[in-house]
């Protein structure tokens, strides 16, 4: 099963009961998309430990108030073997971040795409376009 959240604007603490309710009642969630959920925070994430076994597949982009904390929470994702961040601004040392949970998801590809690169990719599709 996929799950993909995009463009959330429900206020907090049904967006928060939201997700704990997917992640809990859906134990077969593979794959999961969080973007531009404006509500999601690092409690947000620590509600996802209830899908350690089955989650495989992460995106968390463009979520401004996810920090180094709700990141680190996912370490407790053990299946995890992809993880795509991008444009996450409350995070202030993403490399630590993910040096850590690459220490403590080994088999995990973890790819963070910063601002500067995601401006080179739209350059770049500009360029091919004209």
């Amino acid at each position: 099963m996929i799950v993909k959240v995009t463009f959330s604007a429900v206020i907090s603490y049904y967006f928060n009961d939201s997700l704990l309710i997917i992640s809990a009642g859906c134990n077969h969630i593979r794959t999961m998309k969080l973007n531009h959920c404006i509500y999601l925070d690092d409690g947000s994430l620590l509600q996802l430990d209830h899908l350690k076994d089955s989650l495989t597949r992460l995106q968390v982009s463009s979520c401004g108030d996810v920090s180094d904390k709700g990141l680190a929470s996912l370490n407790k994702l053990q299946n995890l073997t992809n993880l795509f961040l991008f444009d996450l601004p409350a995070v202030k040392d993403i490399d630590s971040v993910i040096q850590s949970l690459h220490k403590d998801l080994p088999q995990c590809d973890i790819k963070y795409l910063s601002e500067k690169e995601l401006e080179e990719i739209k350059l770049g599709k500009d360029d091919k376009q004209s």
